[in-house]
């Protein structure tokens, strides 16, 4: 019964599906009389093409033998059929004249009269499906502006052999505009250059566009670039400087990525745009383990094209030499404002151990000269020298506020240096007065044994007594000693802190 059931379902499917009009993909087609039509492809059977489309409303089929045609395209211009015309010169002939009356009766001439034509772009076979992506993109580009579209393959064009042609045949057939371009590598291999040609026939010049994409991500790399979407919308194209394109990779992975000098963009393996021209410098770095590690390569940009770049990683000490004019003068970290509580990494001259390579900043202060910001590029290979000229200060205000500056700043290494100092007085109390501590134990000990009756008026006991005595002695001395210390170190600290504070 379950059986049955599908059987009828699929008889029911069967016919309904042949009760519609077959409907086929759009061909292009050229019959040996000359004559050029567009309809529908529904298949062959043996030597007959089978062919529909609709005539005054009414969609009809038309069988033609092979032979009859001359080439048969798809709307990419790639052929479907060899022409086969093996036949002799009377099956020919008839074949041709039956061909024709039919064509006359049953088929119409593509008409182009205010249509806007695209011709496929030209590309390698390895670019073809990103052609016809392409494609499929402009025609609903262009459908949005509601244009009428026809998709007519080069060959379409037989009798023309250059561009030109084309145009004014167009022309003559009263098209609104033709498309038309093609795919080529670039230089670089991650590259390719897309070339499109809109010509539009109330203009006497084409509007052309050239944009170069990533062979990787095309349409990705394509979408974002916003002259292709204003082109083919036919709106205003802001001049923008041409891009260069660098594709940096590292061994190991992972490394930060500098450019001229500025600070990290990504991180390998990573491809960025820029519109420096000429010569730039790339840096790369990766730090790991307390250890740094780089490289770096000067690279020719190339405009619209991609540059690669292949880095292995070595180990690496960036490392600064700062020289001032006259010398002697602080070096800060860093680009904040000076204050008192700051403390500098020594003065010039002075070679200094940076964490990583890249963007740096430091500050320079001398007695009687400005303070001197100083913003730099530490390089990830080379030594980063650096020479500056310090401008003395001339104006009596400037020369004003650092004079205070110094002084707070002498105030507070005093405080501080005091409030230090305190803890050795302190340390050296506590050290007597544990002694003393030690002396009195000992001496309580010994008293105890003199209480003992057996030792009564002995020798041996006014030697104890003796010793008792200057334990005691010795330990009230520690003590006093200790605490004097201890007195000290508490007036140094709360002096310490009254200066500072």
């Amino acid at each position: 019964m379950k059986h049955s059931f599908y059987i009828s379902f699929l008889l029911v499917f069967v016919s309904f599906i042949w009760a519609i009009d077959p409907q086929g993909p759009t061909v292009y087609v050229e019959l040996n009389s000359g004559t050029k039509q567009k309809a529908q492809y529904l298949g062959s059977i043996q030597d007959t093409i089978i062919l529909g489309g609709y005539i005054q409303n009414s969609y009809t089929k038309i069988k033609l033998p092979k032979s009859a045609f001359k080439s048969i395209l798809d709307s990419t211009g790639q052929s479907l059929f060899k022409t086969e015309n093996e036949f002799s010169s009377k099956d020919t002939s008839s074949t041709v004249e039956k061909t024709e009356a039919l064509a006359e009766e049953k088929v119409e001439p593509i008409s182009l009269k205010n249509k806007t034509v695209i011709i496929p772009l030209m590309r390698r076979g390895i670019d073809s499906v990103l052609a016809e992506r392409l494609l499929h993109l402009t025609v609903e580009l262009l459908s949005e502006q509601n244009k009428s579209i026809e998709i007519t393959p080069l060959s379409f064009f037989s009798e023309c052999k250059e561009m030109e042609c084309i145009r004014r045949f167009c022309n003559e057939q009263g098209v609104e505009g033709l498309w038309n371009g093609e795919i080529v590598p670039a230089k670089s291999e991650d590259s390719l250059i897309l070339k499109m040609e809109r010509m539009a026939f109330s203009k006497k010049i084409p509007d052309q566009v050239q944009i170069t994409i990533a062979a990787k991500t095309p349409l990705q790399s394509l979408l974002k670039e916003e002259k292709w979407v204003l082109f083919v919308q036919n709106k205003e194209i802001k001049k923008k400087k041409p891009k260069s394109y660098v594709f940096v990779e590292t061994d190991p992975e992972g490394a930060s990525v500098s450019k001229g000098g500025k600070s990290p963009i990504c991180k390998t393996p990573c491809t960025f745009a820029t519109i420096d021209t000429g010569k730039v410098l790339i840096e790369t770095y990766w730090h790991v383990n307390q250890h740094q590690w780089g490289n770096q390569e000067y690279i020719q940009l190339i405009p619209e094209d991609t540059v690669k770049v292949s880095l292995r990683l070595k180990r690496v000490q960036p490392e600064i030499e700062i020289s001032t004019n006259p010398l002697g003068a602080l070096i800060f970290e860093g680009n904040d404002t000076l204050s008192i509580k700051r403390r500098p990494l020594g003065q010039t001259p002075k070679r200094i151990h940076a964490f990583e390579p890249g963007p740096a900043s430091m500050r320079l202060w001398k007695e009687g000269y400005k303070d001197t910001l100083i913003e730099f590029h530490v390089n990830t290979l080379e030594k980063t020298p650096l020479s500056i000229d310090l401008t003395p200060l001339k104006d009596l205000n400037d020369i004003e506020k650092q004079q205070k500056w110094i002084k707070a700043k002498k105030v507070r290494f005093w405080g501080l240096t005091i409030t230090g100092s305190a803890i050795a007085p302190i340390i050296t109390g506590a050290i007597f007065s544990y002694l003393s501590h030690k002396d009195y134990e000992e001496a309580r000990k010994i008293k105890k044994n003199l209480e003992q009756p057996s030792i009564a008026d002995g020798a041996h006991f006014q030697e104890l007594v003796d010793k008792n005595s200057d334990l005691v002695e010795k330990g009230d001395q520690k003590l006093i000693i200790g605490g004097s210390l201890f007195g000290l170190g508490a007036i140094m600290i709360g002096f310490g802190l009254t200066i500072l504070f």
